[in-house]
């Protein structure tokens, strides 16, 4: 990796950590403000400890985070097994890629989701108790979406926005991004790149009017 490419990467985490150290605290500190309101009927004294509590959980878990990024950026530690998975379901180019937790059942799960050639990868990390590999193929992706807030998914990152992608059978998977935007703009492009004729404004129906004018000639 080049210099400017590791700058420019690290950017991008600090950013991501700065957002998350934003998120943290707003909630954190705003349940723990409440929380210790009611605990000590004064109002002002309750929502300050609960900030300072907020801003100290928003900390720790942001410097977490980007000490996380960065093993990711390396695959060390929690994603040393990525590579050979990788080489496992034969990946030759990744396209985008980040740290992810899969948020489709009760409880999160967190690894690596990729953007490869033909499909979107979600590969759990080392230490996952269960290791459980989801295989997107590009051509049965419906589409790709941003959630809302869900509470029922408390333990999954319901707090939060997540990317929803649904398949042409009807089935869904969520996953926990810092980055939703992006990931549904580069899966869009890449299904569009892949799978041309279908998307690109009706080429589909000149290509079946092309074969009927050879079949009449």
């Amino acid at each position: 990796m080049s210099l400017n490419l590791f700058r420019n990467k690290m950017k991008e985490n600090i950013k991501i950590a700065f957002r998350a150290f934003i998120y943290i605290t707003l909630v954190s500190g705003s349940s723990l403000g409440i929380f210790f309101s009611i605990y000590s009927t004064n109002l002002i004294k309750g929502l300050a400890f609960g900030l300072l509590g907020g801003v100290l959980g928003g900390t720790i878990m942001s410097l977490y985070l980007l000490v996380g990024l960065m093993l990711f950026q390396r695959k060390l530690f929690f994603y040393s097994n990525i590579p050979k998975q990788l080489k496992t379901h034969n990946v030759k180019n990744i396209y985008f890629e980040s740290i992810a937790g899969n948020a489709t059942s009760v409880r999160i799960k967190y690894g690596g989701l990729f953007l490869t050639d033909d499909s979107i990868l979600f590969i759990p990390h080392r230490f996952a108790i269960k290791t459980i590999f989801i295989t997107l193929p590009l051509k049965e992706i419906k589409e790709a979406k941003k959630t809302g807030i869900n509470l029922l998914k408390f333990f999954s990152g319901g707090l939060r926005n997540r990317l929803l992608i649904q398949t042409i059978n009807g089935e869904s998977y969520e996953f926990s991004v810092w980055d939703i935007d992006t990931w549904i703009k580069k899966i869009t492009d890449r299904i569009r790149s892949s799978t041309p004729s279908f998307l690109d404004g009706g080429s589909e129906e000149r290509v079946k009017k092309k074969s009927i004018m050879d079949l009449c000639l």
